[in-house]
């Protein structure tokens, strides 16, 4: 498990890798695999942002994979409790996907869970007037 502490770190800076990388390396020395996971996917997003496809690009997508297939389902079981859909990036839950009525009334829950970056909503058409007051959006 995380500590609260790096947790409330990549939470505060979504889009710095430095508390990503500082988690994965406290979650290795637990034993945990999720750091590897962390470090595969902060390096991919590396390659990706310089746009260099590789043999290295390649093997980190495979065991991106791989581990999302091994590991994935057991990932941040509180967030999967509240969306539809969940996407990592960096290591961490970054996209969802949910009801509308429900991210209004899980927006707090949401965001002390995840660094997240993207959203999806379904049935948004049914609360555009809250949503758009939202301090979230």
């Amino acid at each position: 498990m995380l500590d609260p502490s790096l947790l409330a770190a990549v939470l505060a800076a979504p889009l710095d890798d430095k508390p990503r990388l500082a988690a994965a390396t406290a979650l290795t020395h637990a034993g945990d695999s999720r750091g590897e996971f962390i470090r595969t996917q902060v390096r991919r997003a590396e390659l990706e942002r310089a746009e260099q496809e590789s043999p290295e690009y390649a093997e980190l997508c495979r065991g991106e994979r791989a581990w999302l297939k091994a590991h994935g389902a057991a990932q941040d079981k509180a967030l999967r409790g509240l969306v539809v859909e969940v996407g990592y990036d960096r290591g961490f839950a970054q996209h969802v996907k949910l009801d509308a009525g429900l991210f209004i009334a899980q927006s707090d829950a949401l965001q002390a869970l995840a660094p997240l970056l993207e959203l999806s909503l379904t049935r948004a058409e049914l609360h555009l007037d809250i949503l758009f007051g939202t301090p979230i959006l």
